[in-house]
């Protein structure tokens, strides 16, 4: 493999890192949210968004496209990992 290649597979497989990560911080945040664990932490969940430096409209559409894809369609790994690369607002 050339460097040149070598670069462009790191980048996307760093992509596909990315893309799986974004799944795993909504499920999280739909945890955190679902079951209150931001009370003690922050006086809003809203609050503890901000504290913990995650946008509020990226943390909305993390949660939504987490609970649709884990949760409503309960997709398996190698479907995660063929949308692991696509734009979030595209599967918003």
């Amino acid at each position: 493999m050339s460097p040149d290649d070598l670069i462009i597979q790191l980048l996307k497989e760093t992509h596909q890192q990315f893309g799986l990560s974004r799944f795993k911080i909504g499920a999280l945040l739909v945890a955190i949210a679902d079951h209150d664990l931001w009370q003690g932490r922050a006086s809003s969940f809203s609050a503890f968004l901000e504290e913990e430096g995650i946008d509020r409209k990226a943390a909305r559409q993390y949660m939504l496209v987490a609970r649709k894809l884990l949760d409503d369609l309960k997709l398996d790994d190698r479907m995660l990992l063929e949308l692991s690369r696509v734009s979030m607002s595209l599967l918003v």
